[in-house]
C-alpha cells in the first residue's frame, strides 16, 4: 500500500520544536505507529505485612533489569512510572523476606504481603525495666520460642525440655527422670562459684521465684534433683519465651542476671469474636526391658556352688506383682479469649496427671490463668492484669531407698539370712517397700 502525505508550511513561521513535532506526527502516520501506544505505563500498589495487614513504610520496590524503583510511603503505597508491558517486580524491606512477582503496566493496584524474617532487629521485647526495648538496642543474642505454635504441633511435657532443644546456649542437666523433678538450667555456663547459677525468671515482666525446692529430701537424697519452679507452668497458657543470654542482661536487670534471664509471655486476648479452645492429652510411660537393665547377683550356696540370683525373674516366677507398670499420663484443659479494641481477655484452666513407671510415682497439677488488658480510647492509658494459680502435689518415686538400690542389693535368703531356715524376709514386699535384705 502506498501512502502519500503533503505538508505545507505558511506564515507565521513556527519554531524548530513545533516543526519537529509536526514531522513526528507525519512519521507516525507514514509508519502506522500510534503515539499513545508508545507511551510507557505505571504500576501501583500497596506493601503490607502478610499476617496482620499492617502497611510497611520505606519498603523498596524495583523492576528487575531496569532503573525503575520506588519507596513506599507511610501507608505502604508505591508507584512505578515508566513500566512497559509485564515486568518482574522485587520488593524488599528490613525485617521481612524479599518477594518477587510479575506486574503489568496499567493493571489495577496490587497488594503485596511480606513475611517477617526470623531475625527481627526492630521487634519490641519485654524487659524488667519500665517500658519496652528494641531488640537491636539490647546489643546481644536473644533466643525466642513461639510456644503457642510449638504446642500445637508437639505439646511439651515440661518447659525445661522445651528450652533445652530450641534455644542454642541453653543447657538443662538432668540426673534422673523422676516424676515432678527438674534439671539444672545453665545459660552459657556458670557465672558464679558461690552464688546461685540459675537464671532469673520473669513472667509478663514480673520476677518470680525460681529456686528449686531444696527442702525435698526425697528428691535430693539419691537423685540430686528437686522439683523445678519453671516446670510448674503450663505450656498451654504461654504465648512465647524469650531468653536474654548476652552481657547486657546484667546492665538491664542487675548483677543477678549474669546467669541470663528467662522471660515468659503468657497468652492474652485479641479484639474480635470469642475463641474457645479445648484440648485433651494422653500417653503411656514405661521402662523398656527392665530385666535386661538390672544385672543378676551371684552367691555361694551352702553346698559351695556359685549360683545366679535375679530378683525380677525370681518374683515373676513366683507370681509376685510386677515392680514396674505402664503409667498413663493424661491432661485436659480449655481456654476462652477475645474482646474489643478497648478491653480484651484470656481465661484458661488445665488439669495434668503425670504417672511414671512405678505405681507410687505420680504428680497431680492444676493450673488457672486470667489475663485482662484495658486500653483508653485515645491509646494513652493501658492496664494489664495477669493472675495465675498453680496447685501441685507430687509423690516421689525416689524415697530414701530408691527402687534401683532395692533391686541391686536384693538377695536370696540362702546367701543373706544368717539362718537358712529363716525365710520371712524373702521376696518383694509391695509397692514402695522394695525387698528386705541383710547386711
Amino acid at each position: 500500500m502506498v501512502r502519500s502525505f503533503a505538508l505545507s508550511v505558511s506564515r507565521p513561521r513556527r519554531s524548530g520544536a513545533a516543526l519537529a513535532g509536526l514531522w513526528l506526527v507525519a512519521f507516525s502516520v507514514l509508519t502506522g505507529a500510534n503515539p499513545l501506544h508508545a507511551q510507557a505505563g505505571r504500576v501501583t500498589g500497596t506493601v503490607v505485612e502478610a499476617r496482620s495487614g499492617r502497611p510497611i513504610p520505606a519498603a523498596i520496590v524495583r523492576a528487575e533489569a531496569t532503573d525503575i524503583a520506588a519507596t513506599t510511603d507511610v501507608r505502604g503505597a508505591f508507584t512505578l512510572n515508566g513500566v512497559t508491558g509485564t515486568k518482574r517486580i522485587v520488593v524488599r524491606a528490613v525485617g521481612y523476606q524479599p518477594k518477587t512477582l510479575d506486574a503489568t503496566a496499567g493493571d489495577p493496584p496490587i497488594r503485596i504481603g511480606l513475611e517477617e524474617l526470623a531475625v527481627k532487629l526492630d521487634e519490641l521485647v519485654v524487659t524488667g525495666t519500665v517500658g519496652e526495648a528494641a531488640t537491636r538496642s539490647l546489643g546481644n543474642s536473644i533466643g525466642k520460642i513461639n510456644v503457642s505454635a510449638t504446642a500445637e504441633i508437639a505439646p511439651p511435657t515440661k518447659i525445661q525440655d522445651l528450652l533445652s532443644v530450641n534455644v542454642p546456649g541453653v543447657r538443662v542437666m538432668r540426673a534422673s527422670g523422676a516424676i515432678g523433678s527438674g534439671g539444672i538450667t545453665r545459660i552459657r555456663g556458670s557465672g558464679s562459684l558461690s552464688l546461685s547459677n540459675e537464671p532469673l525468671l520473669y513472667i509478663d515482666g514480673v520476677r518470680v521465684y525460681n529456686e528449686a525446692a531444696v527442702n525435698s529430701a526425697a528428691f535430693q537424697t539419691f537423685s540430686g534433683e528437686s522439683p523445678s519452679r519453671i516446670n510448674d507452668l503450663n505450656p498451654e497458657e504461654i504465648e512465647s519465651i524469650e531468653i536474654l543470654k548476652g552481657p547486657s542482661a546484667a546492665t538491664i536487670y542487675g548483677t543477678e542476671a549474669s546467669n541470663g534471664v528467662i522471660q515468659i509471655i503468657t497468652k492474652r486476648g485479641r479484639s474480635g469474636k470469642s475463641q474457645v479452645e479445648a484440648h485433651l492429652g494422653g500417653g503411656v510411660a514405661w521402662l523398656a526391658n527392665p530385666d535386661g537393665r538390672y544385672p543378676s547377683n551371684y552367691y555361694q550356696a551352702s553346698d559351695g556352688t556359685v549360683k545366679e540370683f535375679n530378683v525380677l525373674r525370681f518374683n515373676k516366677a513366683r507370681g509376685y506383682p510386677d515392680v514396674f507398670q505402664n503409667g498413663s499420663p493424661k491432661s485436659a484443659g480449655a481456654s476462652i479469649s477475645g474482646g474489643s479494641d478497648r478491653l480484651s481477655y484470656f481465661f484458661g484452666a488445665d488439669y495434668n496427671r503425670d504417672e511414671g513407671y512405678l505405681s507410687y510415682g505420680w504428680q497431680n497439677k492444676y493450673n488457672a490463668r486470667a489475663n485482662l488488658t484495658y486500653r483508653s480510647s485515645d491509646d494513652k492509658f493501658k492496664v494489664d492484669v495477669s493472675l495465675g494459680a498453680i496447685r501441685s502435689k507430687t509423690n516421689s518415686q525416689q524415697g530414701f531407698q530408691p527402687i534401683t538400690t532395692s533391686i541391686v542389693w536384693a538377695c536370696n535368703f540362702n546367701s543373706c539370712a544368717p539362718d537358712p531356715a529363716d525365710t520371712a524376709h524373702t521376696g518383694y514386699n509391695g509397692p514402695g517397700h522394695g525387698w528386705d535384705f541383710y547386711r
